[in-house]
Parts: structure tokens; sequence; C-alpha cells
């Protein structure tokens, strides 16, 4: 099926599918106006069979009375037969109609008129109410109006019944008081029945909206109001001390009817107005759906005539373009199947010539630092006959770098390629370029079988063209930049394990291993027993958070020597940010670290030496007060050594004071503690520690330590070995002495050490 088909059928499927959806919207707004229609119409023709139910009720009152006043009150009233009658007719009920006339033509008993009209009315009552059914009123679905419909159809006839009753039976007990049991227990249940729908009646003219609300219940408060006055006449009526008679007593209560009647009126007419309003409403929607679905079928049919107008013209490229498409799908095959630039240069020259028929051709690749082209293929000449290197304004090729578009020029002579010339009709020249960027030019040469190029396609294929080429010369470069790394850097990856995946050449040559000798292990194979446990945690805890790490680290090559590295640790993350491993660069810095370690180490002890001392001191310092942590000074000196030299000789001091730093630096493990040589047999201690205690159990364990090295020394006072006098100065955050100070105390505290027998640790009292 061909495109216009296609459009005319979706058209046809669209105009009918929407259709559907306005005729359903329709079709809901006009069974919503018929049905608001029907019950307009239902509480007219209600209203009509209200009017005679009232004319019937007060015919029923009336007839209680004697027939004298009843004669004489009908005629005030303008109540005659013939409305009853008209009225009956309008019912169009056989049945109600013969029961009116066997009423209307039986001499009976006022009681047994009563009694008669009373069912009368519960038919023309039940007529009413089949009115509303038929009339859809008792299944409106608006809460508001729905409390009105029922106020104005159910609950205020009810009470005029009950108020008619009441009526014709104080007539009643007015003129018959041998009836007076019978008639009262009928009053007070009507009285009752009253009092219990005007509550019906106010809660639910509670339910709808305030100005409506307030209008009906004044009227149902005058009501109200009335009735007990009603009330009031019949409790006297009963007890005898009325001065009403029979026709006063009627027209009084009937003055209540009319107030019922005003609201039946009043709620009738606000039923009426909401009804017409909403009718109204549907109307308006009506229309407004008719306007916009005329509206639609206009645009959809000129839509439908345009894409049908555009289709037909679009049809006429798609072969073309199904041909274009095969083409660079073939040219995508081949740059996948070759990813080395030299082939993809040659293929993308090949594809151009053949699919546009050109009779030979040249590909030069632009390079941007030295602004030079360079041949890169050549199809139907020699390789060797074209210029290698071309430089910019040299020729049409190399211009065509500057001038970035498209050109063909007309030419019927012999044209200059370079170091050879050809005859030809058209000469085209094709800038290569990606976002912008130069990557090369093209050149085709045409005979006089040139057909017309469609440039939009050309550029499209020169753009995948470009990216390919300039994607295979980045590669390159890539390859060769990362050959450079491997020779020349030291840089190792690993997965999330810290398992080696990648290593350079040159960390292989600083270390000794080899590549299959590394990838899969850990750098643990490369640690060094001198750095501490909390280097690695710390470097593992910033990482793991994708934080770079950045340290010096000694490490030990696979013959046991070590070397020194500086060394950056950076997490490798994925497109979501979420780590997949690790890449360290390293630099060598072995000879600098040597060069650091001569300057701060004793040359006997191998111990930090007196000007290290001195340049670290302060800053441990104020780093602990930063921190608010303790840091200890431990000031030692060796007791009587002067006498061990004596004794001994110096040589075998010199060997003392290598064994007694030996003992010393095992005795602090952590890395940020240190020990120092500070001149002679003087020693010193800088670690940090958590409380007071711990400062003195640490200098204390050196003391014990280097007792327990024995060491003969027959010249000490304080024992058989050698040992050591110390003064012990602990610096907490809010000390503010300075370097001599400290040091001058801790000088204090060792000469209190000698003094009392020396052997111990004396600590400095703050």
């Amino acid at each position: 099926m061909n495109q216009q088909k296609q459009i005319l059928l979706i058209g046809i499927a669209f105009i009918t599918v929407v259709s559907m959806l306005f005729f359903n919207i329709k079709e809901k707004y006009s069974v919503e106006y018929i049905k608001t229609s029907k019950e307009i119409i239902g509480i007219n023709e209600i209203t009509d069979i209200y009017k005679l139910d009232i004319l019937l009720k007060s015919i029923r009152g009336i007839n209680q009375l004697e027939d004298i006043d009843a004669k004489s009150l009908k005629e005030n009233l303008f109540i005659n037969d013939n409305s009853v009658i008209n009225g009956i007719k309008k019912l169009k009920d056989k049945k109600i109609e013969q029961f009116y006339s066997n009423i209307i033509n039986k001499n009976i008993s006022r009681m047994e008129t009563f009694s008669n009209y009373t069912r009368l009315l519960k038919l023309i009552n039940n007529k009413r109410i089949d009115k509303a059914d038929s009339s859809n009123l008792l299944f409106e679905g608006d809460r508001e109006i729905y409390f009105l419909i029922t106020t104005t159809i159910i609950d205020i006839p009810q009470i005029i019944e009950n108020i008619g009753k009441v009526r014709a039976l104080g007539v009643r007990l007015l003129d018959h008081k041998n009836e007076s049991k019978e008639v009262l227990f009928l009053l007070e249940a009507n009285l009752k029945a009253f009092m219990d729908k005007v509550a019906d009646i106010k809660y639910t003219i509670n339910k709808i909206a305030d100005k409506e609300k307030n209008k009906l219940n004044y009227l149902l408060n005058s009501i109200v109001s009335d009735f007990y006055n009603i009330r009031t006449i019949l409790s006297d009526i009963e007890k005898g001390k009325t001065t009403l008679n029979s026709k006063e007593y009627f027209l009084e209560t009937s003055k209540l009817v009319n107030k019922i009647d005003s609201l039946f009126s009043t709620s009738r007419e606000i039923l009426t107005q909401k009804l017409e309003e909403r009718r109204s409403l549907l109307y308006s929607k009506l229309f407004v759906v008719a306007i916009f679905y005329m509206l639609f079928i206009l645009t959809t049919l000129v839509s439908i005539f345009i894409l049908y107008k555009k289709s037909h013209k679009n049809s006429n490229l798609d072969k073309k373009k199904k041909e274009n498409s095969k083409f660079i799908q073939a040219l995508q095959e081949d740059y996948i199947k070759d990813t080395n630039l030299k082939d993809i240069c040659n293929k993308s020259l090949n594809h151009v010539i053949n699919h546009f028929e050109a009779i030979n051709g040249s590909l030069y690749l632009f390079n941007e630092q030295n602004k030079k082209l360079y041949l890169g293929a050549t199809y139907g000449i020699k390789h060797d006959n074209l210029t290698q290197t071309l430089e910019l304004h040299e020729n049409l090729i190399s211009e065509n770098i500057l001038e970035k578009k498209i050109k063909i020029i007309d030419i019927d002579k012999k044209v200059n390629l370079g170091n050879i010339e050809t005859n030809c009709t058209k000469l085209v020249t094709i800038p290569i370029m990606e976002f912008e960027q130069s990557i090369g030019t093209i050149q085709l040469v045409f005979d006089n079988k040139f057909k017309t190029i469609d440039v939009e396609f050309l550029q499209s294929i020169i753009s995948l063209m470009g990216t390919y080429i300039n994607k295979a010369q980045k590669d390159e470069e890539s390859l060769e930049y990362l050959k450079l790394i491997d020779k020349n850097v030291l840089i190792s990856k690993t997965d999330l394990d810290g398992n080696i995946t990648e290593v350079s050449e040159q960390l292989c040559l600083l270390s000794q291993y080899t590549k299959e000798e590394l990838i899969g292990k850990t750098h643990r194979i490369f640690r060094h027993k001198d750095i501490s446990e909390e280097i690695f945690i710390n470097l593992w805890d910033t990482i793991t958070k994708g934080e770079i790490w950045n340290g010096e680290l000694k490490n030990t090559k696979k013959d046991g020597s070590y070397y020194w590295i500086d060394s950056r640790i950076s997490p490798d993350c994925d497109i979501n940010g979420n780590i997949t491993g690790y890449t360290a660069i390293r630099t060598d810095i072995t000879d600098k670290k040597k060069v650091e370690e001569i300057a701060i180490t004793d040359g006997l002890t191998s111990l930090y030496n007196r000007r290290h001392f001195d340049d670290i001191f302060a800053q441990q310092i104020e780093i602990n007060r930063r921190a608010k942590e303790l840091v200890a000074f431990v000031l030692i000196d060796i007791d009587h050594f002067k006498q061990y030299n004596d004794t001994y000789g110096h040589q075998e001091g010199d060997t003392t004071l290598k064994l007694v730093a030996h003992a010393l630096k095992d005795t602090l493990k952590r890395p940020n503690d240190y020990t120092f040589r500070l001149g002679g047999e003087e020693f010193g201690l800088i670690y940090h520690i958590k409380t007071e205690e711990d400062a003195k159990d640490i200098a204390n364990q050196a003391k014990v330590n280097i007792e327990n090295l024995h060491i003969e020394h027959t010249g000490n006072s304080a024992s058989k070995f050698v040992t050591i006098s110390s003064g012990l100065y602990i610096v907490d955050s809010s000390d503010d002495s300075t370097v001599d100070e400290i040091y001058k105390k801790s000088d204090d505290a060792l000469y209190h050490s000698k003094q009392n027998g020396r052997n111990q640790v004396s600590v400095v009292k703050i």
C-alpha cells in the first residue's frame, strides 16, 4: 500500500474515531439536555397536580362545616366543582374520575366524606409521585437539586396534607363534640407527623446554597410559628375555652395552608430556575461541541489534502533515499571491517568515486598543527605521481581546506592534479569536515558523463567519512601516545578489589617484575615494611569515597631493594558516576628521598637528627593544638655514658648508641611518632597519645626496653646495665608554651630524674 492511500485511510480512520468521540460527548450533553427538559415539564405538571391537591384539601375541610357555612365559604374562596372536574380530567386517569364522581353523587355523612376525600387525595398523591418518577426527578444526580426535588414534590405536599387533615378534623371537633375522642387521636397523629416532616424539610434545606437556604428557612420558620398558634387553638377547643366557630377556625388554618403553599411556590421557583440554568448551560455546550466538530472536520480535511500532496512529492524521493541509505550502510560496514587510517581513506575515496561515477580522484589529510596536507589515498592515479605534501594555497585541493565548501568547476582542459595533468569536463573539490573542523579534502575528476550531484547527500557522506577518518587519526595518535606512556610513565590500573588489570612497561622496569607477574596481583606485592598499615587504610578510605589520594610511598623491588614514589590514585567511574576501578600514576622520587634522608638522619644511629627535630617539633605541637589532641615529648640521656666510654672504649660506646637508638625506635610503632638523636648520648621522642597515662606508659616502656638490652655498665650507679633517665612533657591544646620553653622544662625534668637516682621518668608539672 503506497503512502497516499495510507494517508487517506488514516485520515478517514482519524475522522471516524474523533467523530465518535464528538458524538459521544454530544450524546452525553443531549441526554442531559433532554433529561433536564423532561424534569422541567414534570415540575410544571406536578404543580398542576399540587394545585388540584390544595383545592381538594380545601373542599375536604369545607365539607366538615354546616351546609350554610360550607356554601358561603366556597363562594368566598371561589371554589366550584368545575375547577375540580377540569383538574381531574387533566390527570387522564379514569379511576380517579370515577372515584370523584362517586363522592359528589352519594349522600353520605361528613366523616365518610372526609375519609373518601382523603383516599382520593392519596390517589392523586400517588399520581404526583408517578409523575416525578416518569420525569426522572427522583433520579436526579445533582445533590442540591435532588434536595429541592424531595422538598418540593414529597415533603411540602405531605405537611399540607397533615395541616389539611388538622383543618378538617378541627372543624369536625367544633361541630360534633360527641366524636371528640376519635378526632383528637387523629389530630394528635397529624400534628406529630407535621412536625416530623418539618424537621426533615429543615434538614434538607440546610444542604442547599446559602442564598436559597435563607429564603426557605424564613418561610419555614413562619410556618412553624403559625403552626404553634393552631396547636394552641386546638388545645383551647379541647378544653372548651375557644371563642372561635368552625368557619373561623377553618379560615385560621387556611392561612397556614397558604403559607405552606408559598413555601411550595418558592421552592418550585428555585428548583425550576436551577434546572433552566443547567439546560441553558447544556445548550451552550452542545453549540460549542458542534462548532468545534465542524472546525475539526474542516481542519482535518485541509490537513489530509496537504499531507496527500506532500506525500505525493516525497514518494518520488523515497526511492532515491533508499539507494542512498544502502550506499551509506555499505560504507559503514566497510568502516567496521577496517579501523586503520590508510584503509579507511582508500575505501572512502573508492565509494565516492564509484557512486558518483568519477574517472579518478585523490584524498588529502589536513594536519592542523603544521597547516599542511598529506596524500592519504588515490583512485585511477598512481600514488607516486601525486605530490605527497601540499602547502595551503598551493592548488585547488589545498585552497579547499580554507574555503570549507563543495566546489564544482566547469573545465574543458588539462588540470594539474599534483605532478600530472588530466583532461576533464568537471572538477569537484569536497572538504572533509567534522563539526567545523577540517579533516581533509577530496578532489574528483569527471568526464562528459558527469551527472548532477546531490549536494545534500554528498555532504552527509562526507560528514560520515570525516567522523571515521578523524576517529582513525585520533586512534592512531592515541595508540602512539599510549606507547609513550607505557614506556615512560609509572602507571597501573586495578579493579574494585585492588587487583592489577593493567601495568606500564616503565613500572615493570622499575619494580623488576614482568607484566605477567603483576596482572591479577594486588599492590601489596610492592609494599615495604616501613610503610604502616594506617597509611593504606587512609588510602582506601579516600579512593572508595570517590576522592583522589596523593602521597609518598616506599616500595620494594623484586630483588628486595627499595624505591620511593610520589603516587596519585584516582577512581575510574562509569557514566553514572559508579566507581569501576582505580588508576595510579607515580613519579620515581628515590633520589630525592635519599638526599632528604641524608639531610635529616643521624649518620651513626640512622635516627632523625637535631636538624629534623627543630623542623618538625613546632609543627607537631601546632597540629595537635588544632585537633585538640595531646602530644608527648620525652628528653632522654644515657646514664653515666662518659664513664661507659672511659671503661669500654669509644667503639663500644658507638655500638651502645646504635642499640639504644634501635630500642627506642622499636618502642614507637606508629608512622606519625618520631625518634631523634639530639646530640652525644641525648635522645628525644615525640608521640601522640589520648591520655596522660598513655604518655607515661610509653616513656616508662622505653626505659624498660633499654635496661632489658642487658648491656653491661659497671660504672652505672642505677643498675649493672646501661639505663636511661627521662624528662616527660605533655602538651595539650590549651598549652601556649613555646618550643624552647617546652625543651627547657623537659631538660629540668631530666635533671630531676638524674638527681633522684637515675633510670626513671620525671613528668613536668604544668
